[in-house]
Order: structure tokens, then sequence, then C-alpha cells
């Protein structure tokens, strides 16, 4: 039944029709009406899966900047409507990670974060000094440089800059636990031109985290940090207009594409379109088959490892059996050791053996397949089971097949 009064907001069900409030209405509309859909559709089709594949990335960076872009689009409200002019322009990004679903790391993609008039600073990846490079020009140390100091730098060499502009600097550090499990921590903080401060840059908070530092060789400000790596990085400048309110920079995020390739490979696109296509089941075996337990449309196949880190770097260059697409050739499952368990899976090589490390102090650890992010969230196979059809599927040779009755008895008499 729906509630309210004719002349005001509805609410609930009437007949087929669900009455709700429209909470970011863009105009004075408040009242919303939409059909009810008693079942509700799930075809989990490519083009579903695809879209639900750019979601997950962009809600994440939302999450982790989210006092950036509550407010960091000019002209647009603050709160939940920049919030939700961030996820318009971010569904649109042609470059962004390909996140397994229920994945909960913001991985950083080429996201435009901020929007406006001023002219924008951009950013660019050097990797021999695996900075970020900017296009604002700079000459001086930072050796307990002023804010002062800095304002004076930055005006001088900058002409589009103001007295009281505000340059807010963000990126996205990103490193390994001991479990070789890839984290990535977003960091930023402003600065606002002042020629007169007298306190230093360094103790602004953040400031110890992302550095800004100087490529000499060409007179820029960069961006770095020394707390494991930085992939992601761009810079917003803020300046009050004349009528008081505030207008901002264009701000599309810049990424070390090199660090980040895993997230972007066409395997991990497979692989994340899968686990959103997938149906959840209680079952070990997570993938459908046919009879024979083969999975349908697909062939046994070799998956060389890369870009592994830390303790399981040794491993860089071996295979493991996988299942690859038949027409594509893609890797869309793993095989796994007939050890595993529903929480922890080891890969096994062509042969069917895991693959063993050094995991420290004389200890021996197996790959997992939640250390190879390429494999992560695929479906799996037991080994034992694949191999054991595999063999009942292959024809005999005339000295495998069992005796019959008959050539025993023939034997016994001999």
């Amino acid at each position: 039944m729906a509630k309210g009064a004719a002349m005001g907001l509805w609410k609930g069900k009437k007949g087929s029709s669900v009455f709700y409030k429209i909470w970011n209405s863009n105009n004075k509309e408040k009242q919303g009406v939409r059909e009810y859909q008693p079942e509700v559709r799930n075809p989990q089709s490519d083009g579903q899966a695809d879209q639900r594949m750019k979601l997950l990335p962009a809600q994440l960076i939302k999450g982790a900047l989210r006092d950036l872009v509550s407010r960091s689009f000019q002209g647009i409200a603050y709160g939940s409507k920049s919030r939700l002019e961030f996820l318009k322009y971010a569904l649109r990004a042609e470059t962004y990670p390909y996140l397994p679903k229920g994945f909960t790391e913001p991985v950083p993609g080429e996201y435009l974060i901020s929007r406006g008039t001023i002219q924008q600073v951009e950013c660019n990846f050097d990797d021999e000094s695996e900075q970020f490079t900017t296009t604002l020009i700079y000459t001086t140390n930072f050796d307990n440089v002023t804010i002062g100091a800095f304002s004076t730098e930055i005006l001088n060499k900058n002409s589009f800059l103001k007295e009281g502009d505000q340059i807010t600097f963000v990126g996205c550090l990103s490193g390994q636990t001991a479990e070789i499990t890839p984290f990535y921590n977003w960091a930023y903080w402003s600065v606002v031109l002042d020629t007169q401060s007298v306190d230093r840059v360094m103790d602004i908070r953040g400031s110890d985290t992302l550095l800004l530092g100087l490529n000499s060789a060409i007179n820029r400000l960069t961006l770095g940090t020394d707390v494991g790596n930085i992939c992601a990085a761009g810079v917003i400048v803020s300046r009050q207009g004349d009528d008081g309110l505030y207008l901002r920079s264009n701000c599309r995020l810049a990424i070390d594409s090199q660090t980040l390739a895993i997230w972007f490979a066409e395997e991990t696109r497979a692989g994340t379109r899968a686990s959103y296509q997938t149906r959840q089941t209680r079952s070990f075996y997570d993938w459908p088959v046919e009879e024979g337990g083969e999975i349908a449309g697909t062939e046994d196949g070799a998956y060389t490892l890369s870009g592994l880190q830390g303790a399981i770097a040794p491993l860089n260059g071996r295979q493991v059996k996988v299942r690859v697409n038949s027409g594509t050739g893609l890797t869309v499952a793993c095989y796994i050791s007939s050890e595993s368990t529903e929480e922890v899976k080891f890969l096994v090589d062509l042969n069917g053996n895991t693959l063993p490390y050094s995991s420290g102090a004389g200890e021996v650890s197996y790959l997992r397949q939640n250390q190879v992010t390429a494999l992560a969230n695929l479906p799996t196979i037991v080994y034992t089971n694949a191999s054991r059809n595999a063999a009942m599927a292959a024809p005999m040779a005339e000295d495998e097949k069992p005796e019959t009755e008959t050539e025993k008895k023939t034997r016994s008499k001999k």
C-alpha cells in the first residue's frame, strides 16, 4: 500500500507502480515512480558483464577518493551529485582495470577525477626515476623549503597560477604484503599558494607519504614516494572565482602502465568476465562441465607465470596447467591440486605437480591460485579428476587392457 497525502510525496507500492522520493533530482521534481518487476532477470550476457566490470573499479576509486570527487567538478553541487558526475565519466573511461567480482582493492585507471576551466596540470610516469613528472615548472630543492618560497617559485615560473590557488597532489601507492597480496593505498594533500607563509611544505599532513621532488634535467616538479611504489598520480588546481564559486582544473589520472600491466591484460579481462558470469554454487567444482569432466568449448593449455614478485619470483617462467577457450585461446579456468581446500587452492604444473618455493627460514610453501593475479579468480578444476577423465577417454594400448576371464584361464593352463 502506498503511503502519503495525494498532494504530497507517495511512498510504497500501489497496483503495479512503486512510488519513491528522488533524492538527487536535478529539477524540482521529487516524486519518482517505476513499474514493479516481480521477476528480475539476470542473463549474465557479455555486455552486462563488461558493464559490471567497469562499475566495480570506478566505485572503489570513488570510495578511496571520496573527499576529492565530492567537490571536484566545477558547476556541480558538492556531495552525491558530484560523485555521480565522477561515475558518469568513469563508466566512459577507455583504460580501466579488470577487477574480478568481489575484489576490494582500489586499483587505478585513467579516470577523470576533476573537471573545470583552469589550465590542466598533466603527469607522466618516468621509468628511470620511477616518479611522475608534472608540467609544473620548478627549479628549487625541497630541503626545508617554506610554503612562501615554494609559492613564489611556482608563481614566477607558471603564469596561469595565482596567489591563493590551492594545488592538490594525488597519488596511488602500491606494494605487496608478506602473503604476496597486492595493495593500493591512495594519498593526497594540498598546499595553498601564499608567498608570505613561513610554514614548511614538508609539515603539511600527507606530504611525508606522497613526496614532491625535482626533475632537474627539465626543471619540472615530480611526484613520488618512499613507501612502496607510486603507480598513479594527478594534480588538481582550485581557485575561488569572482562570484565566490570555486573553479577547478581538469585532472585525469596518469598511471604506470608497466606496474599495473596485469590488470589491463587480455587474459585478466577474460578471467574477470568469467567471474561475473559464473553462477555461485556450493560445489567445490565451480565451473559448469560436460559429461566427462571437461569445460564446454575448451581444451587443456599452459599458462606461463610472469610478473611474480617477492618469494615467488623464482617461479617466473614456469608453466601451470589451465583450460583455454578453444576459439580464442584465452585462459578460462585453472587446474588445482587434490590437496587443495575451498580456502587454499594450489596450482599445478603440466604434470599435475604443485610448484614449491622457499618462503623464508628454510620453509617450503606451494604456489596458490590467489598469488597469481591473472588466475586468482578463475574457476578451478581438481587435477586428479581431470586427468582421470582424460585417461578414461584415451584409447588403451594392447598391453594395458585388462585380461578377460577366458584369457586368465588360458594363461593359467600354460
